[in-house]
């Protein structure tokens, strides 16, 4: 990301971010007041580390700009990738509602601008909102889709098409349930 693109986003802030959201405008004034006084901005580097394994999980992640890689490290030290977060997308739902500690780590692939709800007002919004819920819903559908048609390719499909079939999935507009 060069300079002017990372100013342009920070310039943008939280509240541009949220409010391309339709779960974030259909939330009542308090509630819309909660979520932006919450809410951590984070700049990451590439490499950089945003969750760990084993950790507790404390935020839910929207990815204003950049790449992040949600991976798992296997005992022979072997890394794979379970998925790619790119910018307009949110993850780490699905370990806030089990409430356990975090499966994989999740770092930045490029300079990243991202958005953190607290796990604390992350539950207030699935109380509080069945537009919050509804985009959660779809959010993890979303994503299951992904993951069988990963696990689908890597049974089915040579090398060459699993490689061609992933760079798509970056460059989709699947999974960015924004204001559609």
């Amino acid at each position: 990301m060069d300079t002017w693109t990372l100013e342009r986003d920070q310039a943008v802030g939280l509240s541009g971010f949220l409010e391309k959201w339709l779960w974030y405008c259909a939330l009542p004034a308090e509630l819309r007041s909660l979520v932006l006084e919450s809410a951590l901005e984070r700049t990451a580097a590439p490499g950089e580390y945003i969750a760990r394994a084993g950790e507790p999980c404390t935020h839910w992640y929207g990815l204003m700009h950049g790449f992040l890689q949600m991976y798992v490290v296997g005992a022979d030290g072997a890394e794979t990738t379970l998925h790619c977060m790119r910018e307009g997308v949110w993850g780490g739902e699905g370990s806030l509602l089990k409430k356990e500690l975090r499966q994989y780590d999740l770092r930045s692939l490029t300079p990243s601008h991202i958005c953190l709800i607290p796990v604390s007002t992350f539950e207030t919004l699935r109380q509080s909102s069945i537009e919050f819920n509804h985009f959660l819903c779809n959010n993890m559908n979303e994503r299951m889709g992904v993951f069988v048609g990963m696990l689908a390719a890597s049974r089915l499909l040579r090398p060459g098409m699993r490689v061609a079939r992933a760079l798509l999935m970056l460059a989709s507009n699947r999974g960015n349930t924004r204001m559609s």
